[in-house]
């Protein structure tokens, strides 16, 4: 990756989150499986940054600030739609067992009387965990995109709460041991 692009405040995991993110709200919509077109909306949002100028079209998915300035590289793009796809496949797979733990450490709601956004950002982000990236990244990122797509402005605090008793529930005893919810 370019300094160019480093400067600018893009961040192409974050954007790979953002569409990975919206992929699984309609799934969970439509409660469907990843299919061939969600390959190629990726592969879309992807390729428009691909060798090209910012423009508006971004405008939908990142502020200003965060809009790539200059050419990002094709290898950028085909690590980032890889994570985007490996956050959605594991969000997907897992959602049952996601589920329960996001009930056992949201007491007293229900994951149906969530909002769908809220729902679905604290799913990714504990199947996000579950991959290895570092809780405390995984949090943030979370938290951002329950400022940006949360239905009212408790989305990031509730969003921090549950991931925090979440992360909290998981951490190794005095022991050492690391506790396994599967």
């Amino acid at each position: 990756m370019t300094n160019e692009i480093r400067k600018s405040g893009f961040r192409g995991r974050s954007f790979a989150r953002t569409i990975a993110f919206q992929i699984i709200c309609e799934h969970d919509v439509i409660s469907g499986e990843l299919t061939a077109l969600d390959d190629e909306y990726i592969r879309a949002k992807f390729a428009e940054l691909s060798g090209t100028d910012a423009t508006d079209e971004y405008d939908a998915l990142l502020p200003p600030e965060e809009l790539p300035r200059g050419k990002i590289s094709s290898e950028d793009v085909a690590q980032w739609s890889d994570f985007a796809r490996t956050l959605i496949r594991a969000t997907l797979a897992g959602r049952d067992a996601v589920d329960r733990r996001l009930e056992e450490a949201s007491e007293n709601w229900r994951l149906d009387r969530m909002s769908l956004t809220d729902r679905n950002i604290l799913r990714m982000a504990v199947a996000e965990i579950q991959l290895g990236t570092p809780a405390a990244v995984v949090i943030n990122e979370a938290v951002e995109l329950g400022k940006k797509f949360g239905r009212d402005a408790e989305s990031p605090k509730f969003i921090n709460g549950i991931l925090g008793r979440v992360v909290q529930e998981n951490s190794p005893p005095a022991g050492g041991e690391t506790l396994s919810r599967e």
